[in-house]
C-alpha cells in the first residue's frame, strides 16, 4: 500500500499525535514528515509500509480514518 500526504496527515491526527511523536514511531525525521505532508517530498514505499506496520493499516482501516478525519475536521496541529 502507497500511502498520499493526506492520508498521511489524516493517519497522524487520528492518532492525535505531533509530528515529531509520529516521525519518532515509524523512524524518520519530523522534518521528513512534514515536508510529506505538505507535498515538498513523496513518502517513500518503505515508509508507507512502516506506518501501514505500525498503525496497522489497510484498505479498510484506512478508509475509516480518511472517514473521521474529514467527518470530525482534525486539526492540523497537534501538541505533544
Amino acid at each position: 500500500m502507497h500511502l498520499t500526504a493526506e492520508q498521511v496527515a489524516a493517519i497522524r491526527r487520528v492518532f492525535a499525535l505531533s509530528q515529531r511523536k509520529f516521525a519518532e514511531s515509524i523512524g524518520v525525521s519530523d522534518t521528513y514528515v512534514y515536508f510529506v505532508e505538505t507535498g515538498q517530498k513523496p513518502i517513500s514505499s518503505k515508509v508507507s509500509a512502516k506506518v501501514a506496520e505500525v498503525y496497522g493499516i489497510d484498505a479498510e482501516r484506512l478508509s475509516e480514518i480518511m472517514t473521521i478525519a474529514k467527518t470530525y475536521n482534525l486539526p492540523d496541529k497537534v501538541t505533544g
